[in-house]
């Protein structure tokens, strides 16, 4: 019994033994195909290096009989490409071409003092490493500069150039619900520039007209009222006032009192019309007081007249007339 149960476990270990060198022979034969598919691959990449090569040698051979004479050019270009590249391998270096000076051309309110404190974080490298788009967005955040333009000048100065807004009036915008203007915003002034452009500066004071309109309308309202001061100023007259309401119907207001009703057709041939009887306006037309009121606060008789345009008398023209104009007392 004994016998056959120990022929029984020799066999079963035979058997073990078997398996074992099957994997292990089936192992090395997965370790040896993979072997052969690299060295196949290698070679391969090896052969396609060797072809190349053979090719470019080649053509090396069959271009040399046609360069060889123009050998001097050809390494002239060499030189010049890398006279440039170490060029900018150079500029790049901070050290080399350093900031020693830094310009600001055009400034008038903004003191150049305030410009140099808040460029100062972008001017300490290299003169060809300015970060112009930084400088130009921290400038533009400064009241009363518009635009911002920078230069290079050989060889360690840099040139700020600002343009400052150049300012018309005050601007207020016309409600749209009432006949009250939108205010500004406490401790802000808010101005439009010659171009229409609506900008801000800290609450001053500042002389200048006051000019309304839309909310969009901004530029149209600057070039109308350049126009128009260019025709008034032949009278010696000047703007105080000068825009549209919300149902844009234009106004004037000269420096004299007089109220000037445009309305909403040609201004340009309305203000013309003005020009040509405001001579009369101020010699020819008096106008007479009749009403008790006004005999009550004034000394003069009820009869007594005195110009249409005096310190004492505000007139209103309404010149939205085809033919003609409408003069009377201002409210």
């Amino acid at each position: 019994m004994k016998k056959t149960l120990s022929l029984r476990s020799t066999r079963r270990t035979d058997e073990k033994r078997a398996v074992v060198k099957r994997g292990n022979g089936q192992a090395r034969r997965a370790v040896t195909h993979t072997t052969l598919g690299i060295y196949n691959f290698l070679n391969k990449i090896i052969d396609n290096i060797q072809t190349g090569f053979a090719y470019f040698v080649q053509g090396i051979i069959f271009v040399i009989p046609y360069i060889l004479p123009y050998w001097k050019n050809i390494v002239f270009v060499f030189f010049l490409l890398g006279l440039i590249a170490g060029g900018v391998v150079w500029i790049q270096n901070p050290r080399n071409v350093p900031i020693h000076e830094v310009v600001i051309e055009g400034n008038q309110r903004v003191s150049t003092q305030s410009v140099r404190e808040a460029i100062a974080p972008y001017v300490t490298g290299s003169l060809w490493q300015v970060d112009e788009q930084a400088i130009q967005t921290t400038l533009a955040k400064i009241a009363w500069i518009a635009t911002v333009s920078i230069e290079r000048q050989w060889m360690d100065t840099l040139l700020v150039k600002i343009e400052e807004y150049q300012a018309v009036g005050h601007w207020r915008v016309a409600s749209a619900t009432t006949n009250n203007p939108v205010s500004s915003p406490k401790g802000i002034l808010q101005l439009v520039s010659e171009k229409g452009i609506i900008f801000e500066v800290p609450e001053q004071t500042i002389t200048l007209p006051q000019l309304q309109g839309l909310e969009d309308n901004a530029p149209e309202v600057a070039a109308l009222y350049k126009t128009a001061q260019d025709l008034l100023r032949t009278k010696g007259l000047q703007i105080n006032e000068f825009g549209c309401n919300q149902r844009y119907a234009w106004y004037i207001v000269l420096n004299n009192g007089i109220k000037l009703i445009l309305g909403r057709g040609d201004n340009t041939q309305r203000l013309q019309r003005f020009l040509e009887i405001y001579d009369k306006l101020t010699t020819q037309f008096p106008l007479c007081s009749t009403s008790q009121s006004a005999q009550k606060k004034s000394k003069k008789s009820p009869t007594t007249c005195q110009p249409a345009i005096s310190k004492s008398v505000k007139l209103m023209v309404d010149l939205r007339y085809t033919n003609g104009v409408a003069v009377r007392l201002a409210q």
